[in-house]
């Protein structure tokens, strides 16, 4: 409290953020200038050729906990597994071991820990290369964020990305246009708009230009 009073200036990632600080603190809001967190444009972007392997590919990027929304995408996965035979998640970055035994525990007693891989931590030049090869991100937080990279670096390699709409997520999404929101921990939402995806009933090409145009238009390095 002390140094948000005493600065000359606060930034922040998110409006969100803002108005939160505004609220909590009781700040001037001409204090707080909203300057979103920089996306490497050159480094994510699409592929230009994607591998087809004849399956529906859902990507996780982050840490694999309860808090991440982990135990959520995992409930839904089975319940669109059991309904579609060509779909596949793979998830990266770092596990939380109980969570991680009990996502495996509730695949194996499904009969679908074949169709699920955790790639665990891997390196940031690699990441573009998951993202390119994905039909759909899928970012499930249930604590709050102020600003989501995975969102963000998604939608510059032009993907469709879900997220849950929770803190600043939606800002950076840019909803309705290129991307789609679902509400947190809530697995039939989820299940829903990955469906929207799977059958694309929505315009796939259109959303995922769009998630690339507006990442070059709001995050890039040129922007900021």
């Amino acid at each position: 409290y002390f140094c948000f009073k005493k600065c000359d200036i606060i930034t922040t990632p998110s409006k969100n953020l803002k108005l939160n600080l505004i609220k909590i603190f009781n700040l001037n809001e001409k204090k707080i200038v909203v300057l979103p967190n920089i996306i490497d444009t050159d480094h994510f972007k699409p592929l230009q050729i994607r591998e087809n392997d004849g399956r529906f590919n859902m990507l996780h990027v982050g840490r694999f906990n309860r808090g991440k929304g982990a135990i959520t995408l995992i409930k839904a996965f089975i319940k669109l597994a059991k309904e579609y035979d060509d779909i596949f998640l793979v998830n990266v970055g770092k596990t939380d071991m109980n969570t991680l035994l009990e996502c495996k525990t509730l695949l194996k007693e499904n009969n679908l820990d074949q169709r699920v891989s955790f790639k665990n931590f891997i390196n940031y030049r690699d990441l573009p290369k998951y993202y390119g090869h994905t039909d759909v991100v899928i970012v499930p937080s249930e604590l709050y964020e102020s600003f989501s990279y995975t969102v963000a670096q998604g939608m510059s390699c032009g993907r469709v990305v879900i997220a849950s709409d929770i803190g600043g997520i939606s800002e950076t999404l840019n909803y309705g246009k290129a991307g789609l929101l679902f509400k947190p921990g809530n697995v039939g939402s989820l299940i829903e708009n990955i469906k929207k995806v799977y059958s694309k009933s929505i315009n796939l090409k259109e959303f995922e230009y769009a998630a690339r145009s507006f990442i070059l238009e709001n995050f890039s390095f040129k922007v900021l």
